[in-house]
Parts: C-alpha cells; sequence; structure tokens
C-alpha cells in the first residue's frame, strides 16, 4: 500500500495497492479495497496518514506502515521506547489543546473586527495578546504537534480540528 498526500496535479490523496510489488489497485482517497475475505480501508487529513486499516467482519486491524517510512520509523521509536513516545503524544495534544484555546478567541477578534461585524455585534478583544516571536513559536511547535499525530496515525476530531477540514 502507498499513499500520496498530494496526489496528481495536487487533484487529492491517492492510495495504490500493490500484490508482491505489482501495482494491482489505485484510488482517490478515502479509499476501499476490496481484496480475498476483507476490505482495506484508506483515509487522509491534511498533514498525513489518518488510518489503513484492514476490515473483516470481526472488527478492524491498523495496518503496520512500511519500515522505511516516516510513519514507519514513528512506529518502530514508540515500539523501543514506549514511554518515551508516550510522553512525546501527550506533549502534543498539549500543544494542539493549548494552540486551540489561544486561536479561537483570536479568530473572533478577527471577525468581529470587520466593519459590518463590528457595526452590527461590536468588537471583541481576545484575552490572550501574545508577543509576535511567541505567535510564531506556537505556530511552529503545533505544525511539528501535528506532524507527530499524523506520523502515529493518530487522530481526534477535537484535537486535530484545526489539522482538519470540516469537509472530510
Amino acid at each position: 500500500m502507498d499513499v500520496d498526500l498530494y496526489g496528481k496535479e495536487l487533484m487529492g490523496s491517492e492510495s495504490v495497492l500493490y500484490k508482491n510489488g505489482v501495482r494491482i489497485k489505485e484510488s482517490t482517497v478515502p479509499s476501499v479495497y476490496e481484496v480475498p475475505g476483507v476490505f482495506i480501508e484508506v483515509e487522509t487529513t491534511n498533514y498525513g496518514v489518518k488510518k489503513i486499516h484492514y476490515v473483516t467482519d470481526t472488527g478492524e486491524l491498523q495496518m503496520m506502515p512500511d519500515k522505511n517510512s516516516l510513519e514507519g520509523k514513528r512506529a518502530r521509536f514508540d515500539l523501543k521506547f514506549p514511554t518515551a513516545s508516550k510522553w512525546i503524544g501527550y506533549i502534543a495534544i498539549a500543544i494542539l489543546i493549548i494552540s486551540l484555546i489561544i486561536a479561537i478567541p483570536a479568530v473572533i477578534e478577527m471577525i468581529t473586527r470587520m466593519d459590518l461585524v463590528a457595526d452590527n455585534i461590536g468588537t471583541f478583544k481576545s484575552p490572550f495578546q501574545l508577543p509576535g516571536w511567541l505567535n510564531v513559536m506556537l505556530v511552529l511547535l503545533g505544525l511539528a504537534a501535528a506532524t507527530e499525530r499524523a506520523l502515529s496515525l493518530k487522530n481526534h476530531w477535537l484535537i486535530d480540528m484545526e489539522t482538519n477540514t470540516f469537509n472530510s
């Protein structure tokens, strides 16, 4: 299985199913491949693979990523250093939640600065007025945290709200 997040000519994510190294099927994501006895489901987010699961009558099983892919290296790190991996995950979640808490009032402030909204509703001032360097640092940490979540194939609609699209 191979997943290209950006696909041909940026038309969306694509997945390719291989058998013994030979390309046998391809599809845009989300994809469902029927193989003897099971289905393989593939989904992505803006930042990486959301899931590649074997689906049988008894349930779903996450497929292991290729050992040479970034997701595979992250999975091997998790196997070798489970405690460190768990703490990295907790830190990533904390960064994303803090980013979300700071970003929501900032977006509301931006919207209420528009003349049409300000004239009819009034303005709102975010309680978080961060210096520029801290905003940049927060964006960089958010990108790193989102990348970590994507590489570990973990996704939660609320925690990863800023990294998902609402129409997926």
